[in-house]
């Protein structure tokens, strides 16, 4: 393949090789020349050369380009993880040109345990000598003629190469090579040695102790790789990070340093290096930047995204930003804020208690200290008078234990009543339900709110989830029992419902139903605290209610089954959501003896997320 063919496999955006798509061409790169101009901050492709410059992108930057286009047709400002500059090619040359001299690279080759190499068939040299047909006038005149320049030797004999790079009057070498006097070999890049773990020392195409035969390979291998060139162009948040110091540091979460600042490719160019960088890269390897650099790129890009917004951050007593993404000015404001808010809130609390003591003043009543004592014992001692003690186990005398036992509690709600009380008030109840408000609001009777007698009335009580009772239900419904194993395929379906404001969704029943009353008190108060806030802010404020419920059915494939056996009310459910109240619905089916073969939903956003965690989200139809 010529070199026109090899251009159009690589990005024009980010510089790495693709493989084209086989269902269509790639997509070229002038369709979005509009975008580019804005990400890039003026980088026109009209210029780009047909024999330097590919015309293709790959398919990450084409669908990352294609929401900035959209964003910016809507006039909106317009930002992705791109980098902050075009990737840089060079015209063609036969011997140098890492368009055409790529090599495709795959799966990392394993090293074999010491234990279980192959012993060494090599013949070890005579009279003590090493390696004596390889001279050091051969390896140097191999070094000079890939463009390696011979130092000298080192104290201990071994012979160091290096390649310069020469910017003006600025030299600085690059590259370094040390040959050792067992022609094994050592590779320093910047000054910085090449970690053990690097690929050039595991690479089988390179030798790990030079010969006559081999030693070309070692220095055009370096001939051809490139350095690394870490994330250049972040020049306004190393400004921002510097405060005095002559290199920036950059900490992870836990307070180590992982990138440092460094002189970048150009005399005048600063870059940020990982500190686990590759420095040398593979000459089949087209970024100029490694994988642990490129992958660093992210985080920086979002640094420098929050730096650049920093001014737009809210900084009141509110904001949920982090403070550690605040600058000192920012945090100074945020604090004089919660201090105002801490004044507004304790004069708030104080015309709130004058309020109350107002309101106890013109409705309340007053009793003298002697009512108060009277009060007191009755309520305290409950013992009945002489001539009015009841028979033991009378109806009568249960009753009295029951009001005695009421009016000693200090909240009314914790009052546990006996069962046969129940049974007596629910009698009265079903009766005529109009009776029973008027003998528990009359006050000579401390009887249970028509909520908890609805509670022990009903089938079961509409939890949200799913309920024992209901599932119970299903068995019985489905006459799972006695179905054959081929009848017990089902199908889990889900969709939320829109409901209206006030109104719950019953499982039991299938129906929407209201909101229960919270009783006489409870109104009182919540009346109460209505009108203060309403003399606070003057305006009506509206409880939160459910606006969906998410239903759970069951449906038979083989079967006329269709039944709701879970519900949750909501507002709106997200695909993270979805994933426990989805399995949980399939593993009580299972466990009852359905077999769930299939998940039937809408194409709503959250159920297509949900199912693309398990398949590729082109096959779900």
């Amino acid at each position: 393949m010529d070199h026109k063919g090899n251009l159009a496999r690589v990005c024009r955006v980010c510089g790495t090789g693709f493989k084209p798509p086989k269902d269509r061409k790639p997509k070229p790169v002038t369709a979005f020349r509009e975008t580019i101009l804005y990400l890039f901050d003026g980088f026109d492709i009209i210029h780009d050369k047909e024999d330097t410059h590919p015309p293709f992108v790959c398919e990450k930057c084409r669908l990352t380009l294609i929401k900035a286009q959209a964003k910016l047709k809507d006039g909106k400002g317009a930002t992705t993880m791109l980098s902050d500059k075009m990737a840089d090619f060079h015209p063609h040359t036969e011997d140098t040109c890492t368009i055409c001299n790529y090599r495709p690279t795959g799966r990392p080759i394993k090293k074999t345990p010491p234990g279980l190499r192959a012993p060494s068939t090599a013949v070890p040299p005579e009279n003590g000598s090493t390696f004596d047909t390889l001279t050091d006038g051969e390896i140097i005149d191999e070094a000079t003629r890939h463009g390696f320049a011979h130092l000298g030797s080192a104290g201990n004999g071994d012979l160091v190469f290096a390649k310069y790079q020469v910017k003006s009057v600025h030299v600085k070498i690059q590259q370094q090579v040390n040959v050792k006097q067992d022609r094994t070999w050592e590779v320093f890049v910047h000054d910085k040695p090449l970690p053990p773990s690097h690929p050039i020392y595991s690479s089988r195409s390179l030798p790990s102790v030079l010969t006559k035969d081999t030693k070309s390979k070692l220095f055009l291998e370096l001939k051809e790789s490139s350095i690394c060139v870490g994330n250049l162009g972040y020049d306004e948040l190393l400004k921002k990070k510097r405060e005095g110091v002559e290199n920036v540091v950059f900490k992870g979460v836990d307070g180590n340093v992982v990138a440092r600042e460094e002189t970048g490719p150009h005399t005048d160019d600063r870059t940020i290096r990982h500190v686990d960088c590759h420095l040398l890269l593979p000459s089949n390897k087209f970024s100029p930047r490694c994988p642990t650099c490129t992958a660093h790129g992210n985080t920086l890009r979002g640094a420098l995204h929050r730096t650049r917004h920093k001014k737009d951050l809210d900084v009141s007593h509110s904001s949920r930003v982090s403070n550690k993404h605040l600058t000192k000015e920012q945090l100074i404001d945020k604090s004089k804020d919660l201090q105002r808010e801490k004044r507004l809130q304790k004069t708030l609390a104080s015309k709130a208690k004058d309020r109350v003591c107002d309101a106890v003043e013109k409705e309340g009543c007053n009793v003298n200290e002697n009512q108060h004592v009277f009060l007191q014992s009755v309520l305290k001692a409950a013992k009945p008078k002489p001539g009015m003690q009841f028979e033991d186990g009378s109806a009568q005398q249960f009753l009295f234990q029951q009001q005695v036992k009421q009016s000693q509690q200090q909240d009314a709600r914790t009052m546990r009543w006996h069962p046969m009380m129940i049974r007596w008030c629910l009698a009265i109840f079903y009766t005529s339900n109009a009776a029973y408000d008027i003998m528990r609001n009359s006050g000579f009777l401390q009887l249970p709110h028509r909520t908890t007698l609805q509670q022990y009335g009903k089938f079961t009580e509409p939890t949200p989830g799913f309920n024992p009772d209901i599932l119970t239900k299903l068995g019985e419904v489905s006459n799972l029992i006695n179905l054959p194993d081929w009848k017990k395929n089902v199908t889990l379906v889900w969709d939320e419902m829109k409901i209206k404001s006030g109104l719950v969704f019953c499982k039991s029943s299938g129906d929407l139903i209201g909101f229960t009353d919270l009783g006489e008190i409870n109104n009182e108060m919540k009346d109460f605290e209505r009108r203060c806030r309403e003399q606070q802010h003057g305006t009506d404020e509206q409880p939160d209610l459910a606006t969906h419920v998410l239903a759970l059915m069951v449906r038979g494939i083989f079967t006329n089954l269709e039944f709701v056996f879970g519900y949750y009310p909501c507002l709106g459910f997200s695909s993270d959501q979805l994933y426990p109240a989805i399995w949980d619905g399939t593993a009580i089916l299972e466990d009852m003896g359905f077999h769930v073969r299939a998940f039937v939903s809408d194409g709503a956003s959250p159920n297509r997320r949900f199912v693309s965690c398990f398949c590729r989200i082109d096959s779900v139809t």
